[in-house]
């Protein structure tokens, strides 16, 4: 019977025209095509063609309904009708057609399709687990900023993102990997990413990383942590800190269709349609906790960005530095646990509107254990520690390597970046959702020499009281390079590698041989 599917596909013997197509497989669901009753949306483990062969209506890069007509050119149709009239000949008596079955309703991809036939599959086509195809969505987690070489255009993409390194972990001639995610990407970001997406017929699985913008992670960052802004008091820092946190919680705790958990479900979604291949999975990952909060060296640590380090020098009477407490620690460590888990159930109400378990959930929390600041006794800011798998404003992308040392600022600070600074008066509101990460970061220096002309950055940049009157259309910063400061709290190559690792698990326990 397979021979005489495949003679079929020839000019040798294919009739009424030159080669018959693979519309249908097997005796239920090629009685259900020469029916009318045929939807190749429902096949969901067919393999995949370069072109639909039943287009949808209204959408012709996707499957739909196939006429009746067409099978009269399915190979399986001559198949069963060649084998029929053997036998009907061999035995001296009609072979009977049985109903169109009904089947068990369990495991629909889509409640609106028939029940499926688990046909035999004469032309496999790709192997099941095999990776054919790569897609990678998401925002600076998943662009890797900081990992290895990073881009200097507005999406800041590093050379050792987790994508690439899955990529090279796959060692894949001519694997079709379409890149994506972009640094600073809210959700609005990831619809855009979305709407590129080209290889939707090819790709096998995606990943993506997203969510993380849409709290504020930058903002949490910069007046909980680093506290750029040195013309606040540090009592001013705290109540903008609280702020950003109340709002962010705000957002994850909205269970309406407005909320963060909600909005996540529907991207998921958008994602999970817009591929054409049955079998599709997306990795969805969560996002690590970046302290230790139990120890208690480092409660005399700060991440200030120009004057922190381990106990250092009063601030009295500004108090602008601020000090990693186990209290504030825990507050953030606690903000990415409920991001998780708005994360995690999003995935499962996609699943569940999708009609199936192809979106998953890949939890990165344990690869960062024993690898975040303040584990043990280490005196933080350490940037010599190889083992931690984060960055901080001008740390060197150790890559797990502790003979690497960390370069000076003056030589980041000179390399491949030109741009004039914003004004400093007016750029926070002008910069907008899916900010360039830089962009965000020269804000804060141009409000520096606005709001504090003899502060720290007037004097990085070179400027002061005595230029005069400072004029952001004149004062260039050719050699800034934005990569120092904005990589602070993303990961290392050693945490890439760690997000890796978590999605090679995931993808192995769902059924692909990586």
């Amino acid at each position: 019977m397979a021979v005489i599917h495949e003679l079929t596909h020839t000019s040798f013997i294919g009739y009424p025209r030159a080669k018959t197509q693979d519309y249908a497989y097997g005796l239920v669901d090629s009685m259900r095509l020469a029916a009318g009753m045929f939807d190749r949306s429902c096949a969901a483990d067919y393999p995949p063609t370069p072109q639909p062969l039943c287009p949808k209506e209204g959408d012709a890069q996707k499957e739909g309904p196939c006429k009746a007509g067409e099978s009269e050119y399915n190979a399986d149709t001559y198949k069963y009708l060649i084998t029929g009239l053997y036998f009907e000949k061999k035995c001296g008596k009609p072979i009977p057609f049985s109903p169109i079955q009904q089947r068990s309703l369990d495991f629909r991809r889509d409640t609106s399709c028939p029940a499926p036939s688990n046909p035999d599959i004469i032309d496999p086509g790709p192997l099941p687990g095999k990776v054919n195809g790569y897609v990678r969505f998401g925002d600076s987690y998943a662009s890797g900023l900081g990992a290895g070489t990073t881009s200097q255009d507005g999406c800041r993409v590093g050379s050792n993102n987790y994508g690439n390194l899955l990529v090279q972990h796959f060692n894949q001639n001519g694997l079709d990997y379409q890149q994506l995610s972009c640094s600073g990407d809210t959700l609005d970001g990831l619809a855009g990413q979305i709407d590129k997406w080209s290889n939707q017929n090819i790709a096998t699985f995606g990943t993506l990383t997203i969510g993380g913008n849409d709290l504020g992670f930058s903002d949490l960052v910069a007046n909980c942590v680093i506290t750029p802004f040195t013309w606040r008091g540090g009592s001013a820092n705290r109540a903008s800190c609280l702020d950003v946190q109340n709002k962010a919680r705000g957002y994850l705790q909205d269970s309406s269709d407005n909320g963060l958990r909600a909005n996540l479900k529907n991207a998921y979604l958008k994602i999970m349609q817009k591929s054409t291949l049955p079998g599709f999975q997306l990795y969805v990952t969560g996002y690590p906790t970046f302290f230790n909060a139990d120890t208690d060296t480092c409660d005399y640590s700060s991440f200030h960005l120009w004057w922190g380090g381990y106990n250092p020098s009063s601030d009295w009477p500004s108090y602008r530095t601020t000090f990693l407490t186990k209290a504030l620690r825990a507050e953030l460590n606690d903000l990415v646990a409920q991001l998780n888990s708005c994360i995690l159930g999003a995935v499962q109400d996609a699943n569940a509107a999708f009609g199936g378990n192809q979106v998953h959930f890949v939890d990165v929390v344990g690869a960062f254990e024993g690898h975040r600041w303040c584990e043990g006794s280490t005196k933080e800011p350490d940037q010599a520690n190889s083992n931690t798998f984060f960055l901080l404003s001008n740390w060197a992308d150790s890559a797990g390597n502790s003979n690497k040392k960390a370069r000076s600022l003056d030589t980041r600070g000179q390399r491949d970046y030109s741009s004039q600074l914003p004004d400093g008066a007016t750029c926070a509101d002008n910069l907008g959702p899916n900010a360039d990460p830089a962009a965000v970061q020269a804000c804060w220096l141009a409000q520096g020499i606005t709001k504090d002309p003899n502060g720290p950055a007037a004097h990085l940049l070179g400027t002061s009281k005595a230029y005069g009157n400072y004029s952001h259309a004149t004062l260039t910063v050719s050699r800034f390079s934005p990569t120092w400061l904005i990589e602070t709290f993303h990961p290392r190559t050693s945490g890439m590698k760690a997000y890796r690792d978590a999605i090679i698990h995931a993808m192995q326990q769902t059924g692909f041989s990586v």
